[in-house]
């Protein structure tokens, strides 16, 4: 089943896996991932923090999310705004952004490549590819587990 939606998409890599965005959950992209600084004891798919303009902004790594191999190659961080909450996404590669006038195709029943359904909504096709939508939503459920409080008995 096909949904007919015209929306600005943001097509990305991370590692060698495509995968975009809806613009309008993009806040902001960083070229530079230098002034991630490490936080400890934190969980495997967190990279660290930023301070952006003051406020501070936590960083997933998603090849660590999506069980992928390292790739040996430059990173960005993609700003997101999921749930009134900002939260950096460490990608390989910004490769544009697109008015999608084609359908989007709902969620296959099998992984997109490497992503597991649940980290996607939907797909669309470029150039004879298909490239997962994400959600957000999902990725930060599993990325940001809740922790619990040492202090609380």
């Amino acid at each position: 089943m096909e949904n007919a939606i015209k929306s600005d998409l943001i097509l990305f890599r991370v590692a060698d896996v495509p995968c975009a965005l809806h613009c309008k959950e993009v806040k902001e992209i960083i070229r530079n991932s230098d002034d991630i600084v490490k936080i400890m004891r934190s969980a495997e798919t967190v990279r660290g923090v930023i301070n952006l303009r003051g406020e501070i902004v936590t960083i997933l790594d998603l090849r660590v999310v999506f069980n992928l191999a390292v790739v040996d190659s430059d990173e960005m961080v993609v700003v997101v705004e999921c749930e009134e909450e900002n939260i950096g996404l460490i990608v390989n590669e910004v490769k544009d952004v697109i008015q999608h006038e084609n359908s989007l195709q709902e969620t296959p029943n099998v992984k997109a490549g490497a992503l597991k359904k649940e980290f996607y909504t939907s797909v669309i096709e470029r150039d004879n590819k298909l490239i997962p939508l994400l959600n957000l939503g999902e990725i930060f459920k599993v990325a940001v587990p809740e922790v619990e409080d040492p202090l609380v008995p």
